[in-house]
């Protein structure tokens, strides 16, 4: 039986060859976009599940009163005095990302990404398989062990047993020797615990005690490890953190808990961490998560209204079929199947053509979204049972009404030709227009807002100027000659201006302080610090409002702020010029710049002179000698530091790119724009010679009659020109319900203005228009004589 309905199916699809060849295209298109869409989705769910212990490990939380802030980081001895005083705490152990790390290879040293100082229990929480070494001894107990992972054995060995060996290295410039005690497996790419190297904890204990020699103290009291701890099976954690909050009193600042602590699973750091600053883990985005979800939903579902259009369209040829076939003794269910495996067949058709289209866009999508495509292992029947599910949902979804609708029909009316074109099935195929038009309205509308705030984030006055801006970025533990480097360069007659700093705009982070205002010494105010040198202020031209910029002439001006105006005005200070705040005496007064993106207000800033830390160079070059300039300030960074590369940007790419998510985000809209019109086009198309056809002799008599062919072309626009406009009116309050919810993510928005709302109408417009008039032309031209004949 099913082979019968097999074989019909395939001399069906055979016989419609223009309905097979859309609704393949079509479906095709559909199932490559739901595949990358999957990928990604399934990745990013997957986060951290290769940890067999993944739903018993936490990470220490902890939130700041004062700052208003929450972070990863916990004191140095928080972990040991939990394994001490807490017996539900089956482990502990201490992490923390060791920065200048360089390991030597073929003579050289290379610095190398994300090492981890970390105590010898993080292999009793996390799941890290060893390749060779002895998993009993214990691993990092000693400060000059080292543990590698395969990538890092196979780079510096290269097929030779490393166990035991010297690896020489140098950490923060000065010569280290480590010995290799083991080689672990490679991590996952969806673990978020991430590393390729792991060394003692004390290495990390001695990195930041150095940075804080003069207050030992605080080396132990500051929040400078993450935490993470192995609690027993089937216990509530929340229990647990109650128990935590004895713990505030014992880092309390004047006796009153700053601190309150509290667990994050581990389940829960990838896709539920963006409230986390300081984050030393990568983090996903929950919301991508479901905008790539639900743009792949709204793909399929296009393609399977595109079916269901032409299939209703095309029920009327295969009326006669069906009552032929309830004549011979078929009932509704055999019916029902047999359309039902014609959709399924032309799914499974489009699997050979959608795993083409994969093959051949996929370093195009990988290079659109700057990401790697990665088929994790682990995932791989996941993969297969998702496609596979895509596909027999899309076929039976397809299908479903037609085999509903065309079963339903009376066989006697069939028979006695009666119409069959009903009220249900009409306004079912123009709901599925509307709807396809619906969609790519909302993603022409969400596109073009997206735009617009993008130009406006680029082009705005961020209370400086940013023309001919070029930032200089190196490590200061590594280049300690850019005082020199600075007078060199400034010998240039085409560079304008130069000027050091520790950070400058456009960045992310930045040092804070709670400072009391003068009204209420008990009310603090969050002020973020701006360490520069001299003449930084100068080189991006912010404008001083009051007072002075610090000055190579004032020998004290080390001990002094420089305040924004924000800053000033929750100070609470009138005439803050010559006034001393926490020790320090201010000395100017700038006018207001965004420090941050534009998803952030501009915070209260304190500006200080500090040559420490320095980590970039601010240079203004002469407009028409930018490149030759570029090439001089690369020769003398090579005359001072031979083995250090060279990396200079300009400021409009590094503002750029704080909004790369905004710009995938806005090709991501552009390419399901064009992949939904596509499909919805060929479906519209379709339909339009189908129902052309059903009106050949109309149209004849029409022409016989003396109607132009303009006229004739009008009417049938204007059938679908009321779609549109209905469509129209159902799209824009949709699209701004969700831009309004997208643009709370920034406080500087552009809005809406009247340009959107028109190119979004007109686009829809001019490409309904156009695939529509082309038919009907084509139509109203043929010969009245031919028409009439058609029936």
């Amino acid at each position: 039986m099913f082979k019968n309905y097999l074989l019909t199916a395939v001399r069906f699809l055979k016989r419609n060859k223009l309905f097979t060849l859309i609704n393949l295209g079509g479906l095709s298109i559909a199932l490559a976009c739901s595949f990358f869409i999957l990928v990604y989705v399934l990745n990013e769910i997957s986060y951290d599940k290769s940890h067999l212990k993944r739903d018993r490990i936490y990470r220490v939380i902890s939130h700041s009163k004062s700052f208003e802030s929450t972070s990863p980081g916990t004191p140095f001895l928080f972990a040991p005095t939990l394994k001490k005083d807490f017996p539900e705490v089956e482990t502990a152990c201490r992490a923390r990302i060791l920065s200048g790390l360089e390991l030597e290879q073929t003579g050289e040293f290379v610095y190398e990404r994300r090492p981890v100082s970390a105590d010898p229990e993080i292999f009793d929480i996390f799941t890290i398989p060893l390749v060779s070494g002895n998993p009993e001894q214990n691993l990092l107990e000693n400060e000059n062990d080292i543990i590698i992972s395969e990538k890092i054995a196979k780079k510096y060995y290269k097929g030779e047993n490393p166990i035991g060996k010297i690896l020489n290295a140098k950490l923060k410039g000065k010569p280290y020797q480590f010995r290799v005690t083991a080689v672990m497996e490679n991590f996952p790419a969806n673990s978020s615990f991430h590393t390729d190297i792991l060394t003692s904890i004390e290495l990390s204990y001695n990195q930041v005690k150095s940075h804080f020699s003069e207050d030992p103290d605080y080396v132990i009291s500051g929040f400078f490890w993450s935490t993470y701890i192995l609690l027993p099976e089937n216990y509530d954690p929340s229990q647990f953190e109650d128990k935590l909050q004895v713990l505030n009193k014992q880092y309390a600042e004047n006796e009153q808990p700053d601190y309150e602590f509290t667990l994050q699973s581990l389940s829960d750091t990838y896709l539920h961490s963006d409230h986390i600053v300081n984050n030393p883990l990568p983090i996903g985005n929950l919301g991508n998560i479901y905008l790539f979800a639900g743009i792949g939903l709204l793909i399929v579902l296009i393609a399977c209204a595109n079916y269901i259009i032409l299939g209703s369209a095309l029920s009327m040829k295969r009326a006669k079929e069906i009552g032929l076939r309830k004549v011979m003794g078929a009932n509704k269910g055999s019916i029902r199947k047999q359309i039902l495996i014609e959709s399924s067949l032309l799914a499974l058709m489009s699997i050979p053509i959608a795993l083409v289209l994969i093959e051949f866009f996929m370093p195009f999508i990988e290079q659109l979204f700057n990401t790697k495509i990665i088929y994790l292992s682990s995932n791989i029947v996941f993969y297969i049972l998702g496609f596979l599910s895509i596909i027999l949902i899309t076929g039976m979804l397809s299908g479903l009404y037609i085999a509903f609708y065309l079963s339903s029909l009376k066989t006697i009316d069939i028979l006695k030709n009666k119409p069959i074109s009903g009220k249900n099935r009409v306004f079912v195929r123009k709901a599925l227009i509307s709807f396809q038009l619906v969609i790519f309205m909302i993603l022409i509308f969400g596109l073009l807002t997206v735009r617009n705030q993008f130009q406006f984030v680029l082009n705005q006055n961020l209370g400086f100027d940013k023309g001919n801006l070029y930032i200089i970025k190196f490590n200061n533990d590594k280049f300690n000659a850019y005082d020199e480097y600075l007078e060199k360069i400034k010998s240039s007659p085409y560079v304008i201006n130069a000027g050091a700093a520790m950070m400058g705009p456009p960045t992310y982070g930045s040092m804070s302080m709670m400072v009391p205002t003068v009204d209420d010494p008990e009310t603090k105010i969050q002020l973020e610090g701006m360490a520069v040198g001299f003449n930084f202020l100068e080189t991006f031209g912010f404008k001083i409002l009051e007072g002075r910029a610090f000055g190579k002439e004032y020998s004290t001006d080390y001990d002094t702020w420089i305040l924004n105006e924000t800053a000033v005005k929750q100070l609470g200070l009138t005439n803050p010029v010559g006034k001393t705040i926490e020790g320090s005496k201010i000395i100017g007064v700038v006018k207001d710049f965004h420090f941050h993106s534009f998803h952030t207000e501009i915070p209260p800033l304190n500006i200080e002179l500090i040559d420490e830390y320095i980590q970039q160079i601010a240079v203004r070059i002469q407009a028409d000698k930018i490149d030759e300039t570029k090439e001089f300030l690369e020769r003398e960074w090579e005359k001072l530091a031979p083995d250090l590369d060279f990396h200079i940007y300009g400021f409009d790419g590094l503002l750029k790119g704080m909004y790369d998510d905004d710009e995938r985000m806005m090709k991501l809209l552009l390419w399901s724009s064009v992949i939904s019109i596509l499909i919805a086009v060929s479906g519209l198309i379709g339909t339009t010679l189908f129902i052309l056809k059903s009106r050949t002799s109309e149209i004849g008599v029409r022409k016989v009659f003396g109607s132009s062919v303009s006229s004739i072309v009008f009417s049938i626009q204007r059938e679908f020109g009321l779609l549109v406009i209905i469509s129209f009116v159902i799209a824009i309050p949709v699209g701004i319900y969700f831009m309004n919810r997208w643009l709370e993510n920034y406080v500087y928005r552009a809005g809406y203005n009247w340009q959107i709302f028109v190119l979004t109408g007109l686009t829809a417009i001019v490409i309904v228009a156009t695939a529509v008039t082309i038919q009907a032309i084509k139509a109203s031209n043929a010969n009245p004589v031919d028409s009439l004949k058609y029936e």
